[in-house]
C-alpha cells in the first residue's frame, strides 16, 4: 500500500502552470501552497490534485481516502473502510462489478515530489524507507480516482516495476507501485474523452525504472526526531553508528 508521499510547493508560476499550460488555480489556494516533506495518507489530509474543468485543468484540494458514496450516512462502513481505501488497485476498476467501476470517470492526479517506500533488508529488524522521485526532477501526477460528493481520493497502484520490486519486497501488498507516468502522458488521464481502451492503456503502462531515482530516509514511523535535524526526504546513512547519529543531533 502507497501510503506515504512528498510535497513541494507547485502552484506558483515555476509549478504546475508550466507543466499544464492554462491550468487554473485558486489565488488561495496558490498563497497557502506550502511545501510538506512527508504526507501520510493515515493522517486524512488534504492534498493537492489536478482535475478536468471546462475542457482544461484545475488544481484543486481533496482528502486523501477515498470515502464511497455506500459509506455515507453508514457509520459502520465508513469503520470498516476507514484505513483501507487509500489505494486502488488498477487491475480492479476496469472491473465493473468492483466499487471502483463508478467512478471510472472522476479521475484527477495527484501531485507529489515523490514517494516513500520501505524494504526488508538483512541488517536491519525494521524496515528502511526510501524516498523515490523521478531523477530529471519533475514532480510526480500520480492517477488517482475521486468522489465529488465527499472530495476524497484513492491514488491507483499497479504490480512493480524492477525498482519497486528490489524496495517494495515485504508485506501483503509487496510488488506493488503507484501508476506513475511521464508528466505530458499523466496530464491526459483527466481528458474526458478518454476511451475504455484509453484507461486500459493508462492503467498497464509500466514505468521504466531507469527514469526514477531513490534513496535511504530517516524512519517515517519513528516518535524520535531525525538525528541530524534535516528534512523527511533528505538522504540518512543508515550504515552509521548510533553513537554517530547521536552526535549528529548537537550540530
Amino acid at each position: 500500500m502507497c501510503v506515504d508521499i512528498g510535497y513541494k510547493s507547485m502552484l506558483g508560476p515555476d509549478g504546475l502552470p508550466k507543466l499544464i499550460p492554462g491550468i487554473k488555480i485558486d489565488r488561495s489556494l496558490a498563497n497557502n501552497d506550502v511545501s510538506i516533506p512527508h504526507k501520510q495518507a493515515h493522517a486524512k489530509p488534504a492534498c493537492v490534485v489536478v482535475l478536468s474543468s471546462d475542457g482544461g485543468a484545475l488544481a484543486d484540494k481533496l482528502s486523501w481516502g477515498f470515502v464511497a458514496d455506500f459509506m455515507l450516512n453508514n457509520p459502520e462502513q465508513q469503520k470498516k473502510y476507514f484505513n483501507q481505501l487509500f489505494n486502488a488497485r488498477a487491475e480492479k476498476i476496469v472491473d465493473n462489478s468492483s466499487m471502483w467501476s463508478p467512478y471510472i470517470t472522476h479521475r484527477c492526479l495527484l501531485v507529489a515530489s515523490g514517494i516513500y517506500e520501505h524494504q526488508r533488508v538483512s541488517y536491519s529488524s525494521k524496515k528502511i524507507p526510501h524516498y523515490i522521485s523521478f531523477n530529471n526532477g519533475d514532480p510526480l501526477l500520480i492517477p488517482s480516482l475521486y468522489n465529488p460528493k465527499t472530495r476524497s481520493f484513492a491514488l491507483i497502484t499497479r504490480a512493480a516495476n524492477e525498482l519497486f520490486k528490489e524496495i517494495h519486497n515485504a508485506g501483503p501488498n509487496k510488488h506493488r507501485m503507484p501508476l506513475l507516468l511521464p508528466y505530458k502522458l499523466a496530464a491526459s488521464w483527466i481528458n474526458q474523452n478518454l476511451t475504455s481502451a484509453d484507461i486500459k492503456d493508462f492503467l498497464n503502462y509500466e514505468l521504466d525504472s531507469a527514469l526514477l531515482s531513490h534513496h535511504t530516509v530517516y524512519s517515517l514511523r519513528s516518535s524520535s526526531p531525525r538525528p541530524d535535524g534535516k528534512p523527511a526526504d533528505t538522504f540518512f546513512n543508515w550504515a552509521i553508528s548510533r553513537e554517530d547519529q547521536d552526535q549528529l543531533s548537537l550540530f
